[in-house]
C-alpha cells in the first residue's frame, strides 16, 4: 500500500476502531455463565465479501463508502488478508461475531496530523521503531461487552510478533469514552478534540 493510501485508511477507517486493550489472550475460550465459545479463524479471499460487510457495519456504522475511499478501503482489506493479517470472529455455529485486520506500518507525526491530533511525549518511545497498525477491528454490536475485543487484539498482537514488529497501534475515538481504560494498558502517544491514538510496545 503506498503512503497516499495508508493516510486515507489512516484518516477516515483507522480512526473508528473500536477502543480495546492490548492484553494477550487465547485464539478461544468458553465464556462463563454458559455463553458460547468462539475461535479467531485467519481469513482467506474468498472471505473479502464478508470482512468488507463486517467493516461498513461495524467501523463506517452503515455508511457505503464511494469512489477514491471504497477503492482504498477495499485494498487495505485484500492486503491484509493475503499477508495473513486478517482474522474473523467465529462463534460455536459458525456465526460472525467481529473482525480484525491489520497491517505493517509505523505511526508518524503526519498521520497523527490528519485528525488533528498532537504527539504526546510517549511518542518518542516510538520513534525509529518498527510499528503494526491495526487499522480496522470491532465487534457486533450484540457481542459487546463481554471482553471480545481484547481477544481480536491478542490476535493482531500475535501477527505483530510474527512479522518481528516492534510495537502494536490504532487510533479511536473520543466518543468512546475509553480513554482511561486505554491509559492503563498501552501509551496514550497522540491526542486530539476528537481522536486519540495508542500504542504498545512487544519488545
Amino acid at each position: 500500500m503506498n503512503e497516499e493510501h495508508k493516510n486515507i485508511l489512516g484518516g477516515a477507517a483507522l480512526l473508528t476502531l473500536i477502543g480495546i486493550g492490548l492484553k494477550r489472550f487465547s485464539r478461544s475460550r468458553l465464556f462463563s455463565s454458559g455463553r458460547e465459545g468462539f475461535t479467531i479463524v485467519t481469513a482467506k479471499d474468498v472471505d473479502f465479501p464478508v470482512i468488507y460487510k463486517l467493516f461498513k457495519e461495524i467501523i463506517l456504522k452503515g455508511r457505503n463508502p464511494q469512489g477514491p475511499e471504497k477503492a482504498h478501503i477495499e485494498e487495505g482489506i485484500r492486503l491484509s488478508i493475503s499477508s495473513g493479517d486478517c482474522g474473523i470472529m467465529l462463534d460455536r455455529f459458525n456465526r460472525k461475531m467481529g473482525f480484525v485486520c491489520g497491517e505493517m506500518g509505523s505511526l508518524t507525526i503526519v498521520e497523527m496530523s490528519y485528525a488533528r491530533c498532537t504527539p504526546t511525549n510517549a511518542f518518542q518511545n516510538y520513534q525509529g521503531k518498527v510499528g503494526f497498525k491495526g487499522f480496522g477491528l470491532g465487534v457486533i454490536p450484540k457481542y459487546r461487552g463481554l471482553g471480545l475485543g481484547l481477544d481480536l487484539m491478542g490476535w493482531l498482537r500475535d501477527r505483530a510478533v510474527f512479522h518481528n514488529a516492534d510495537y502494536v497501534w490504532l487510533g479511536a475515538n473520543a466518543d468512546l469514552n475509553n480513554k482511561a481504560m486505554w491509559a492503563t494498558r498501552t501509551d496514550i502517544v497522540g491526542d486530539g478534540p476528537h481522536v486519540t491514538f495508542f500504542a504498545h510496545l512487544i519488545k
